[in-house]
C-alpha cells in the first residue's frame, strides 16, 4: 500500500518535469532558429537559469577536436565543462579610458565581450584600461567591479 502512496504523490512531479522539459526544449529551438545575434541573444539570456539546478540536470555536450598522429588524423572527444564548473566571474580589462557609469553605460573589454549597464547609479572615475571582473549574482544577473574602485554595477551581455 505504500508503494501505491510514493507512487501517486510522486505522479504530479513527473508530470510536471516531464512540461518544464519539453517548454525548455521548445525555447531552445526557438532560439537557435533566430537568425539576428541581438534578438537570438536576448532569446537565450530569458530562459530559466535555475532549471537545471531545480532538476538535477547537468550541461551534456563534448568538444571534438582533431589531432595528428602518425597513422593519420584522429578525432577525439572530450567532454566540456557543465554548468555548475563553469568559473562564476571573468576577469578581463576595459578596451581604452574609463570615466565611470551613468546610466546606460557600454562596457567593451578586451576579450571581445559587451556588457551594459542594467540598473540606474551613477560613478565617477578616470582610469585607464582598468581591470574588470564580471561576476554571477543572484536569479541570473551578473555584477561589474571595476579595479580601483569601491562600488560595481549590475549589468547584462549583449555581445
Amino acid at each position: 500500500m505504500s508503494r501505491i502512496s510514493l507512487l501517486i504523490f510522486l505522479m504530479p512531479w513527473a508530470i510536471f518535469a516531464e512540461t518544464e522539459l519539453s517548454v525548455l526544449h521548445q525555447k531552445l529551438t526557438e532560439c537557435r532558429n533566430m537568425q539576428q545575434d541581438q534578438a537570438r541573444l536576448k532569446c537565450y539570456d530569458n530562459l530559466p537559469i535555475s532549471f537545471e539546478d531545480s532538476f538535477g540536470i547537468e550541461k551534456i555536450s563534448a568538444k571534438t577536436t582533431a589531432t595528428k598522429s602518425s597513422s593519420g588524423t584522429v578525432a577525439t572527444t572530450s567532454p566540456e565543462p557543465s554548468k555548475k564548473e563553469e568559473a562564476d566571474s571573468i576577469e578581463s580589462r576595459l578596451v581604452g579610458p574609463f570615466t565611470g557609469w551613468n546610466g546606460k553605460t557600454i562596457f567593451k573589454l578586451e576579450n571581445g565581450q559587451v556588457w551594459q549597464q542594467s540598473e540606474k547609479s551613477n560613478r565617477h572615475s578616470r582610469l585607464d584600461s582598468p581591470k574588470v571582473t564580471i561576476s554571477r549574482g543572484w536569479l541570473g544577473t551578473y555584477r561589474l567591479k571595476v579595479e580601483g574602485m569601491n562600488a560595481s554595477v549590475r549589468v547584462k551581455r549583449i555581445k
